[in-house]
Protein backbone atom coordinates (compact mmCIF):
# COMPACT_ATOMS: atom_id res chain seq x y z
CA UNK A 1 0.00 0.00 0.00
CA UNK A 2 1.31 3.16 -0.93
CA UNK A 3 0.17 7.06 0.35
CA UNK A 4 1.27 10.08 -1.47
CA UNK A 5 1.15 13.09 0.12
CA UNK A 6 2.46 16.99 0.25
CA UNK A 7 2.78 17.03 3.81
CA UNK A 8 6.09 16.43 5.82
CA UNK A 9 5.76 13.68 8.85
CA UNK A 10 6.10 15.12 12.52
CA UNK A 11 8.69 12.96 13.57
CA UNK A 12 11.71 10.95 12.38
CA UNK A 13 11.64 7.79 15.35
CA UNK A 14 13.26 4.70 14.44
CA UNK A 15 9.92 2.97 14.09
CA UNK A 16 8.33 6.02 11.43
CA UNK A 17 12.10 5.69 9.45
CA UNK A 18 11.27 2.00 8.52
CA UNK A 19 8.02 2.47 7.24
CA UNK A 20 8.22 5.55 5.12
CA UNK A 21 10.21 5.50 1.58
CA UNK A 22 10.46 9.11 0.46
CA UNK A 23 10.41 10.77 -2.70
CA UNK A 24 11.98 14.58 -3.45
CA UNK A 25 10.74 16.30 -6.23
CA UNK A 26 11.84 20.03 -6.94
CA UNK A 27 9.29 23.26 -7.67
CA UNK A 28 10.37 23.47 -11.24
CA UNK A 29 6.79 23.21 -12.32
CA UNK A 30 4.46 25.49 -10.17
CA UNK A 31 2.11 28.02 -10.05
CA UNK A 32 1.94 31.51 -9.29
CA UNK A 33 -0.34 32.44 -6.52
CA UNK A 34 -0.89 35.79 -4.60
CA UNK A 35 0.50 33.88 -1.67
CA UNK A 36 4.00 33.02 -2.89
CA UNK A 37 6.66 34.68 -4.43
CA UNK A 38 6.88 33.03 -8.16
CA UNK A 39 7.15 35.29 -10.90
CA UNK A 40 6.06 32.82 -13.28
CA UNK A 41 3.45 30.20 -13.81
CA UNK A 42 5.15 26.82 -15.51
CA UNK A 43 4.29 23.50 -16.60
CA UNK A 44 5.20 20.49 -18.79
CA UNK A 45 3.68 22.07 -21.77
CA UNK A 46 5.84 25.72 -21.39
CA UNK A 47 8.83 23.01 -22.00
CA UNK A 48 7.53 20.40 -24.86
CA UNK A 49 4.54 22.37 -25.99
CA UNK A 50 2.50 19.15 -24.74
CA UNK A 51 0.27 18.03 -22.15
CA UNK A 52 0.93 14.51 -20.24
CA UNK A 53 -1.13 11.26 -21.33
CA UNK A 54 -3.91 13.16 -23.07
CA UNK A 55 -5.74 12.32 -26.23
CA UNK A 56 -2.86 14.27 -28.32
CA UNK A 57 -0.05 12.71 -26.70
CA UNK A 58 2.31 10.43 -29.47
CA UNK A 59 2.57 7.19 -29.64
CA UNK A 60 6.10 7.08 -29.32
CA UNK A 61 6.10 9.42 -26.32
CA UNK A 62 3.70 6.20 -24.93
CA UNK A 63 5.68 3.71 -25.64
CA UNK A 64 9.01 5.59 -24.12
CA UNK A 65 7.09 5.82 -21.27
CA UNK A 66 5.65 2.74 -20.47
CA UNK A 67 9.61 1.20 -21.22
CA UNK A 68 10.56 3.21 -18.88
CA UNK A 69 7.71 2.19 -16.05
CA UNK A 70 8.69 -1.79 -16.95
CA UNK A 71 12.75 -0.50 -16.02
CA UNK A 72 11.66 0.70 -13.21
CA UNK A 73 9.48 -2.01 -12.16
CA UNK A 74 12.41 -4.34 -12.73
CA UNK A 75 15.08 -2.56 -10.84
CA UNK A 76 12.75 -2.51 -8.05
CA UNK A 77 12.12 -6.23 -8.00
CA UNK A 78 15.78 -6.68 -8.27
CA UNK A 79 16.25 -5.36 -4.72
CA UNK A 80 13.75 -7.86 -3.46
CA UNK A 81 15.17 -10.01 -0.99
CA UNK A 82 18.15 -7.59 -0.46
CA UNK A 83 17.03 -6.16 2.22
CA UNK A 84 17.90 -2.71 0.67
CA UNK A 85 15.65 0.69 0.68
CA UNK A 86 16.85 3.08 -1.54
CA UNK A 87 16.26 6.26 -0.84
CA UNK A 88 17.00 9.98 -2.47
CA UNK A 89 19.47 12.57 -1.26
CA UNK A 90 18.14 12.84 2.71
CA UNK A 91 19.31 16.56 3.29
CA UNK A 92 16.50 18.60 2.16
CA UNK A 93 14.45 15.28 3.41
CA UNK A 94 15.61 15.65 7.12
CA UNK A 95 15.47 19.69 7.20
CA UNK A 96 11.81 19.65 5.91
CA UNK A 97 11.06 16.95 9.00
CA UNK A 98 12.91 19.38 11.31
CA UNK A 99 10.63 22.32 10.36
CA UNK A 100 7.89 20.24 10.74
CA UNK A 101 8.67 18.76 13.92
CA UNK A 102 9.20 22.39 15.70
CA UNK A 103 6.59 24.05 13.60
CA UNK A 104 7.41 27.81 11.96
CA UNK A 105 6.53 29.84 15.24
CA UNK A 106 9.50 28.47 17.55
CA UNK A 107 11.70 28.05 14.14
CA UNK A 108 11.32 31.72 13.83
CA UNK A 109 11.49 32.53 17.51
CA UNK A 110 14.39 30.56 18.31
CA UNK A 111 16.18 32.34 15.31
CA UNK A 112 15.93 35.33 17.32
CA UNK A 113 16.36 33.93 20.67
CA UNK A 114 19.41 31.89 19.83
CA UNK A 115 21.29 34.13 17.94
CA UNK A 116 24.80 33.64 17.79
CA UNK A 117 26.61 36.57 20.24
CA UNK A 118 22.80 37.34 21.27
CA UNK A 119 23.12 36.58 24.78
CA UNK A 120 21.07 33.56 24.92
CA UNK A 121 23.74 30.62 22.82
CA UNK A 122 26.99 29.42 24.53
CA UNK A 123 25.78 29.97 28.32
CA UNK A 124 23.52 28.35 30.57
CA UNK A 125 19.73 30.02 30.10
CA UNK A 126 16.54 28.45 32.84
CA UNK A 127 14.58 26.17 30.65
CA UNK A 128 11.47 27.47 31.95
CA UNK A 129 12.62 31.17 31.13
CA UNK A 130 12.75 29.95 27.84
CA UNK A 131 9.82 28.45 27.84
CA UNK A 132 7.69 31.30 29.00
CA UNK A 133 9.34 33.39 26.51
CA UNK A 134 8.57 31.39 23.67
CA UNK A 135 5.12 31.25 25.01
CA UNK A 136 4.58 34.91 25.10
CA UNK A 137 5.83 35.65 21.62
CA UNK A 138 3.74 32.68 20.15
CA UNK A 139 0.99 33.92 22.39
CA UNK A 140 0.33 30.58 23.18
CA UNK A 141 -1.92 29.90 26.15
CA UNK A 142 0.06 26.25 26.94
CA UNK A 143 2.74 24.20 26.57
CA UNK A 144 4.09 21.12 27.26
CA UNK A 145 7.76 20.61 28.66
CA UNK A 146 8.37 17.76 26.15
CA UNK A 147 6.84 19.79 23.11
CA UNK A 148 9.12 22.78 24.15
CA UNK A 149 12.50 20.18 24.61
CA UNK A 150 11.57 17.92 21.48
CA UNK A 151 11.13 21.67 19.04
CA UNK A 152 14.53 22.54 20.63
CA UNK A 153 16.52 19.55 19.74
CA UNK A 154 14.78 19.79 16.27
CA UNK A 155 16.40 23.32 15.98
CA UNK A 156 19.97 22.32 17.13
CA UNK A 157 19.84 19.64 14.88
CA UNK A 158 18.96 22.19 11.94
CA UNK A 159 21.59 24.42 12.17
CA UNK A 160 24.18 22.11 13.55
CA UNK A 161 24.60 23.71 17.21
CA UNK A 162 25.16 20.85 20.57
CA UNK A 163 22.39 21.22 22.87
CA UNK A 164 23.51 20.48 26.72
CA UNK A 165 26.85 19.65 26.20
CA UNK A 166 27.87 16.51 28.02
CA UNK A 167 30.42 17.99 29.75
CA UNK A 168 27.36 19.86 31.58
CA UNK A 169 25.48 16.89 31.88
CA UNK A 170 24.52 14.77 35.44
CA UNK A 171 23.91 11.41 35.79
CA UNK A 172 20.69 11.94 34.25
CA UNK A 173 21.46 13.76 31.28
CA UNK A 174 20.00 16.94 32.17
CA UNK A 175 22.03 20.47 33.55
CA UNK A 176 20.60 21.46 36.39
CA UNK A 177 21.78 24.62 39.10
CA UNK A 178 20.79 25.84 42.32
CA UNK A 179 19.83 29.46 41.91
CA UNK A 180 17.81 31.33 44.59
CA UNK A 181 17.56 28.78 46.95
CA UNK A 182 15.89 26.54 43.79
CA UNK A 183 17.31 24.31 41.67
CA UNK A 184 16.40 24.93 38.46
CA UNK A 185 16.79 22.99 35.04
CA UNK A 186 18.88 24.47 32.56
CA UNK A 187 19.73 24.85 28.89
CA UNK A 188 22.75 25.10 27.02
CA UNK A 189 22.90 25.54 22.65
CA UNK A 190 26.14 25.35 21.59
CA UNK A 191 27.70 27.45 18.94
CA UNK A 192 30.85 27.09 19.07
CA UNK A 193 33.52 24.82 19.75
CA UNK A 194 34.87 26.04 23.13
CA UNK A 195 33.22 25.06 26.55
CA UNK A 196 33.87 27.62 29.14
CA UNK A 197 35.81 26.02 31.47
CA UNK A 198 35.56 28.69 34.23
CA UNK A 199 31.45 28.13 34.01
CA UNK A 200 32.22 24.08 33.89
CA UNK A 201 34.16 24.62 37.07
CA UNK A 202 31.76 26.63 39.26
CA UNK A 203 28.79 24.32 37.75
CA UNK A 204 30.79 21.37 39.46
CA UNK A 205 29.86 23.04 42.95
CA UNK A 206 25.99 23.25 42.72
CA UNK A 207 25.16 20.62 39.39
CA UNK A 208 22.83 17.75 40.90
Amino acid sequence: MAITTNFTPRNSDPSTQARMLYTVFSDYYHEKTDNNDYRETRSIRDDFNIDLHDGMYPTDDWNADTNFLVDCLQFYLSTIGKNVKINPPMKNVQQRILMAEMVKDFHDWALTYFLPDGGNTDKMVIKDDAKKDFMNTANLAKLSTQKFSESLQAFCRKYGYTLNPKAYQNNQGRISKYINDKTREMIYVQTCDKIDQLELALMKDDTF
